[in-house]
């Protein structure tokens, strides 16, 4: 019934967005470029291997929002260590970075249920006076709704998106990023897979999906940089189709020029 419910909300609020799609600038050119020149309040998932540098771009991002004025939180349910590690890795912790550090979360403050972190979001967008959409991401998706199996995954990006939609009818909106896994049979460096692990419908539900393919070269000595190429599966703000040139290092990621 929530999934039904979720997905009517969906199809009514469409038929609602007549106004045209407002674009935020981050400090990241490149990023902005795939959506247009800016990031809008939408629903994003990104896949790909453990390693690929989903949640070091994701928190790169989340970082760049910060510093531009937007309020942003990373819930962190899988493994909230490790990604403790890269943010200090990456000198989120350092002096002046510290206070444009994402909040980090976990299950003790937002439990991993559409349901809880709706109610969460709905919170913070009443007391957002920003003027600009929250930035909040979600690792790993498959741990919302995780009682409920595969179905619990398309129920949660369906409210998920549904809630993106009606807040950006009433404000700035949200920008949910929601960091998945490929199917363990499509792993392997270069070879794409729309499918997203045990939820394809997730690329149907969500308005952009984004596949990590990692191009480095077998040669490449280990430790070396990963020369990470973004697959854009579907992309209802901007362009599709491969974008190379990602550069994953230990201190995060150098990114393509942008003309």
């Amino acid at each position: 019934m929530a999934t039904m419910s979720a997905l009517q909300r969906l199809e009514a609020n469409r038929g609602k967005m007549t106004a045209p799609i407002k674009r935020y600038p981050s400090r990241i050119k490149a990023i902005d470029a795939l959506f247009g020149g800016g990031i809008p309040a939408m629903t994003l998932v990104v896949a790909g291997d453990p390693g690929a540098g989903k949640s070091t771009l994701v928190l790169q991002v989340l970082q760049s929002m910060h510093i531009e004025g937007h309020i942003t939180a990373y819930l962190a349910y899988e493994r909230k260590d490790q990604v403790d590690e890269v943010m200090r890795r990456m000198g989120m912790h350092e002096g002046a970075w510290a206070r444009h550090m994402p909040a980090l979360m976990d299950h003790q403050e937002v439990e991993p249920t559409s349901a809880a972190i709706c109610a969460w979001v709905r919170e913070l967008d009443r007391e957002n006076k920003t003027g600009k959409p929250l930035g909040i991401g979600i690792d790993s998706f498959k741990c919302v709704n995780s009682s409920m199996g595969v179905k619990g995954q398309k129920v949660a990006i369906a409210e998920l998106t549904a809630l993106a939609q009606e807040l950006k009818l009433t404000g700035p909106g949200v920008f949910f990023v929601l960091i998945a896994h490929i199917a363990s049979e499509s792993r392997g460096k270069g070879k794409p897979n729309k499918k997203l692990q045990g939820a394809a419908e997730l690329e149907e539900l969500c308005d952009c999906a984004i596949m990590f393919l990692d191009r480095t070269p077998a040669t490449e000595n280990a430790g070396a940089p990963k020369q990470i190429c973004l697959l854009i599966n579907k992309n209802r703000m901007g362009q599709t189709g491969e974008v190379p040139g990602f550069v994953l290092q230990k201190r995060g990621f150098l990114f393509p020029a942008v003309k």
